[in-house]
């Protein structure tokens, strides 16, 4: 058997402004196969022939120079003790043997070292918290990352849920932001990841109550759970909140019904909002004194559905229906956009004028009228 092992530099897309990545190539036979050992360098700070860190150049590489020489000893004694392995299985043996974090464990110190510092809004989190559940199943307690680790994930949530391409998509990208993050903390070994092949489906058919649906559904005789769950949409319709912003609102503390207000940050922007309490809006406060129920989102998204069926919808309904029927009916009454953007609390108009700028016959008549 002939073996040999070295130290190299993966210049080729992977230099960043924390040095380029330091590998070791294990050769048996003819057979290679390469490691990434956790060290990256400024190339000019680094021998390729001695394959060690230039000490002259920082006093302190003796550091990094021993953790080389302890890799290059502890794969040597791997080899010497199982002739009859391949440098694969050498570099698997190795690798088990360093005891890394599974991707599961990576995730959730993202969760909690990242995402929970941000102080973001409890729908946000939630959202990158269910992906958790994604991430466990699929790789259940695998350490190694791979260039198609996101494919695999990608494919789980599409084969094993029901979730479509633009949820399993998303999800990808959130475990993406974390395996980034563990590289720069050096949890991982390097890797290139492959997922250019995945891409969000373009915007389906703007979909949004009209006026009639709209009064269909307040005109329901219900009770119980059917009635809150209905309130708490017709309310979304009416205010362009969100399921998130609702479990954030408080009633008593964010409405002046003397002058027809709500005060209102939605959490995405750092600006308090001052938006109109519309009747319709003002009418469901009140009814329940200020205090709107309080159900879980399981539960409102498969009421919802209930609330499609009577319709006679094509389509399911969702928070996001409700939002856009809010910024529908607004401009069918002839408010401008600019005030609809401040309203749903957009940052950015162009996203007003992208999904809620649609010309409705009513609007076209309106405008035209004086032409007539």
């Amino acid at each position: 058997m002939m073996y040999s092992l070295n130290f190299w530099l993966r210049h080729q897309n992977h230099t960043t402004e924390f040095g380029t990545p330091i590998y070791c190539r294990i050769k048996i036979n003819t057979k290679t196969a390469d490691f990434f050992t956790g060290l990256k360098v400024n190339p000019e700070h680094f021998d390729k022939i001695r394959q060690r860190f230039l000490v002259r150049k920082n006093k302190n590489y003796f550091v990094e120079n021993e953790h080389l020489d302890n890799i290059f000893e502890d794969v040597k004694l791997l080899i010497v003790r199982n002739p009859t392995l391949s440098a694969k299985e050498i570099k698997d043996l190795y690798l088990q043997k360093e005891d890394l974090p599974t991707l599961t464990e990576i995730y959730k110190m993202y969760l909690e070292d990242v995402i929970y510092k941000k102080k973001l809004k409890n729908g946000t989190v939630l959202k990158w918290e269910g992906v958790l559940s994604h991430v466990s199943k699929c790789f259940g307690s695998e350490t190694q990352i791979d260039s198609n680790s996101c494919i695999s994930l990608y494919d789980y949530i599409l084969n094993h849920t029901k979730s479509k391409n633009n949820h399993a998509v998303r999800c990808v990208q959130y475990f993406e932001k974390a395996l980034v993050w563990a590289k720069k903390k050096n949890l991982v070994n390097d890797f290139q990841l492959d997922n250019s092949s995945l891409k969000r489906d373009n915007k389906t058919d703007f979909r949004y109550l009209e006026d009639y649906q709209t009064k269909q559904l307040i005109d329901y005789k219900l009770s119980g759970t059917l009635e809150e769950i209905r309130d708490l949409f017709v309310f979304i319709c009416f205010t362009g909140f969100d399921y998130c912003d609702l479990q954030d609102f408080d009633g008593t503390r964010d409405v002046d019904f003397d002058n027809k207000r709500i005060y209102w940050n939605r959490g995405k922007n750092s600006n308090e909002r001052i938006l109109p309490l519309f009747p319709e809006a003002r009418r469901i406060l009140k009814k329940y004194d200020c205090e709107l129920p309080s159900v879980t989102l399981k539960t409102f998204n498969s009421t919802l559905k209930i609330f499609s069926e009577w319709l006679g919808l094509r389509f399911g309904l969702t928070t996001k229906i409700g939002r856009k029927t809010a910024g529908m009916w607004l401009l069918n009454e002839g408010v401008p956009i600019e005030v609809v953007q401040v309203i749903l609390g957009h940052k950015d108009i162009r996203t007003t004028q992208r999904y809620y700028a649609r010309i409705l016959p009513k609007s076209v008549f309106r405008a035209t009228a004086h032409l007539v």
